[in-house]
């Protein structure tokens, strides 16, 4: 006959002795509970998450309290005489019980000291683009804000790093590789949905957002993103949760795309920092606490992670070989071309959106402000004739036309 199995020692064994327990609870069971918590367990509040972990004390990895690991903690209570409930153990490990924990914080306070190499300079050179120096200038200052947002509960990076490149060459796996192993579970890979909580609460509790249809989006989806882009908080109300929570926005934007011309917003596309790829090395072997302790280092020195308007007007420039070329756009350049004011004619913006949907039978939807930055952006000057500001425009019309003006 085999021997049957000695069970584990009892937890109560682990502690001094029961008359100690009797003699703290003075009629209340929360300091029995507490005292056996603090004896068998570790336990904390991630403030990134909204969620309570929960470790044994001999053991160095912390677990999220689901309802299995309280029940078997509730479990291990009972058996050893000391009386709680599901419901008193929940309550007392969502308090101020368990102190509060950000796990952002936590990694960056735990790297190791600055070697003093250009770390970015390697991370950067892992891609080869089309404009190299701008490629460097716009991944430093994005990193930064990355690290920025992270730390800093004012601080919200307002670009999205776009690669434009072939298909099948690792953009997807370079951009994933910017997030350090110890911060893997806080990556997401889709769209965030304003109207969708268990996607816009990716805003708070990740780190990087990797937007994987960003060339297939359409003009009201393109403006939906960027107010996300731009937004500083959010108020959702979890998974389980009780209550609505205002939360702080965190994460960064990137989004890589296969065709050249993506952008689709006539409104302006200064916060796309796209890139053409010509080459890269996705594998790469960076060391990333190395490049996030340098990293770490720039934002406390007040590097300028941010545009000012001279690099604004840059970044707008770079893009336009990256703009969709829009019907409207196209029946612009058709029926005008920039003039003088001794070879053209004045129009305003709002005259030119008339005369488009006279000849387009109200096919151009263009309102005057949008029709005026599609004039800047093709070189057509606005001056100011008495009191109104407007063109001077050549007209590439026949009789007809000309008429409808």
């Amino acid at each position: 006959m085999n021997k049957r199995n000695e069970p584990d020692a009892p937890l109560i064994d682990s502690f001094a002795d029961m008359e100690e327990v009797d003699s703290l609870s003075l009629g209340s069971q929360m300091h029995p509970v507490e005292w056996a918590l603090k004896k068998r367990y570790d336990s904390r509040y991630n403030i990134i998450t909204g969620q309570v972990e929960v470790k044994k004390k001999k053991e160095t990895k912390y677990t999220s309290l689901t309802d299995y690991l309280l029940n078997s903690i509730m479990r291990d209570f009972l058996k050893n005489g000391i009386k709680c409930t599901s419901t008193l153990l929940a309550d007392f490990l969502n308090s101020d019980f368990s102190p509060r924990y950000d796990l952002f914080s936590e990694y960056f306070k735990n790297l190791p000291e600055w070697d003093k190499e250009d770390h970015v300079r390697k991370l950067a050179s892992t891609i080869r683009c089309k404009n190299q120096d701008l490629w460097e200038i716009h991944l430093k200052k994005w990193l930064v804000a990355m690290v920025a947002g992270l730390l800093d509960p004012k601080v919200v990076n307002h670009t999205v790093l776009v690669l434009v490149g072939a298909q099948g060459i690792g953009k997807t796996t370079w951009l994933l590789n910017l997030v350090p192993k110890e911060l893997q579970n806080h990556a997401f890979m889709g769209l965030v949905h304003p109207d969708n909580k268990d996607t816009i609460v990716n805003l708070s509790e990740c780190m990087l957002i990797i937007l994987d249809e960003l060339e297939t989006m359409n003009r009201k989806s393109v403006g939906v993103l960027k107010e996300v882009i731009t937004q500083s908080q959010i108020r959702v109300r979890r998974p389980y949760a009780r209550n609505a929570e205002t939360l702080i926005r965190r994460a960064s934007f990137v989004g890589s795309v296969n065709s050249i011309e993506f952008l689709n917003d006539p409104t302006g596309s200064r916060r796309f920092l796209c890139h053409e790829v010509e080459s890269m090395i996705y594998n790469h072997e960076i060391d990333l606490a190395q490049l996030y302790s340098q990293l770490l280092c720039l934002y406390r020195s007040k590097f300028a992670y941010w545009f000012n308007d001279e690099e604004i007007a840059e970044v707008c420039k770079n893009n336009d070989q990256y703009q969709i070329s829009t019907p409207e756009e196209e029946m612009l350049l058709k029926y005008f071309a920039p003039g003088t004011k001794e070879n053209g004619k004045f129009y305003n913006a709002t005259n030119i959106v008339l005369f488009l949907q006279k000849v387009t039978s109200n096919k151009i939807t263009y309102s005057p402000n949008i029709m005026g930055k599609m004039l800047k952006k093709n070189k057509f000057e606005r001056k100011k004739q008495k009191s109104d500001w407007g063109y001077f425009l050549m007209f590439q019309l026949d009789d007809k036309e000309y008429e409808l003006l």
